[in-house]
């Protein structure tokens, strides 16, 4: 899947070995994405490496929190280079 494409896109640049879902089901709540414009859509990125959709990660915190209703996440989102106008929308 893009989610675990992106959990381990580089043996350089990952900071976890495991997918969202697995870390929300492990008790992680928090969730330091960071993101970047690669062609016409919004991808996980740690320097110059470039991972999955932010909108897969997101799909993923969503199905947690419908499972989990009781539970929460915060999920910061930082914008590590410029985006087009049309990636920011």
């Amino acid at each position: 899947s893009t989610i675990s494409k992106w959990a381990l896109f580089s043996g350089v640049a990952a900071c976890q070995n495991l997918t969202v879902r697995q870390q929300l089901n492990e008790g992680a709540r928090y969730l330091d994405v960071r993101i970047c414009g690669h062609k016409d859509d919004i991808v996980i990125s740690h320097g110059i490496v470039k991972g999955g959709k932010l909108s897969d990660v997101v799909d993923e915190v969503q199905a947690f929190l419908c499972d989990n209703p009781k539970e929460f996440v915060i999920v910061e989102i930082k914008d590590e280079t410029p985006m087009t106008s049309s990636q920011k929308h």
